[in-house]
């Protein structure tokens, strides 16, 4: 079975359990689920001044190794883009590449797509901080949090080379149509990415999207979901 959430923005211990995850303690090696970005279990710089931080870092990588499933992620705009690059190794996952962050633990990138139990994901993480002038670069913000010109370019030869179809799409924002709708405001600093996605969602064909980024748990439309601490299954 697959499932998907919203954002974890680094707190493991309580979100991966059967309180916050109902039947969570059922899954199985056969189960998946698909985190919408901000996931924040790589988050702080390699520096003594993280000592703590990074030793609580590993307890949680530590627990959710502990757990049969499998966790997929993609990134949103609260991730540390420098260690997540850097830091860990590529497999062949899914049929294209992911970013293996523990035993059980893998990062879905930027414009790809993956067959998972037979079902097409075209995953785009990504967004702007829009708090980000209360952080500091390469401690609590990076400028990767927004994708290159090179991945909308690959995303979109992704999407064409796959016949403009796919069964989900998976992205930490969502299209700029849809932005107003669970009551947000767009922001001008987003648009490249936003617009991009509206594009995809007017042009590709796909059975349903799920997004988070928002912090709200609301059924959009017959065609998107925003996700956050709700956990819905893809049948």
């Amino acid at each position: 079975m697959i499932y998907v959430t919203g954002d974890i923005h680094g707190n493991i211990f309580e979100r991966f359990n059967p309180e916050a995850m109902p039947g969570e303690e059922t899954w199985t090696e056969n189960d998946k689920i698909i985190v919408l970005g901000d996931m924040g279990l790589v988050f702080y710089p390699k520096a003594e001044r993280f000592y703590y931080n990074l030793a609580l870092e590993r307890k949680k990588l530590e627990y959710l190794e502990s757990k049969p499933y499998e966790i997929l992620f993609i990134d949103g705009n609260h991730e540390n883009f420098d260690r997540l690059l850097n830091d860990f190794p590529d497999e062949e996952r899914y049929g294209q590449l992911v970013g293996r962050i523990g035993k059980n633990i893998f990062w879905l990138r930027r414009g790809r797509i993956y067959t998972i139990e037979n079902k097409t994901f075209f995953c785009m993480g990504g967004a702007y901080s829009i708090d980000k002038r209360f952080r500091e670069e390469g401690i609590s913000w990076w400028p990767q949090e927004s994708p290159s010109e090179e991945e909308f370019k690959s995303a979109k030869e992704t999407l064409i080379s796959n016949g403009r179809r796919v069964d989900y799409i998976l992205t930490h924002t969502c299209p700029l149509s849809l932005i107003p709708v669970p009551g947000c405001t767009v922001d001008p600093n987003d648009l490249e990415l936003t617009g991009f996605l509206d594009r995809i969602w007017h042009e590709i064909e796909f059975r349903h999207w799920y997004f988070g980024h928002w912090h709200t748990d609301e059924e959009i439309n017959e065609k998107a979901t925003a996700m956050y601490k709700k956990v819905l299954t893809i049948e």
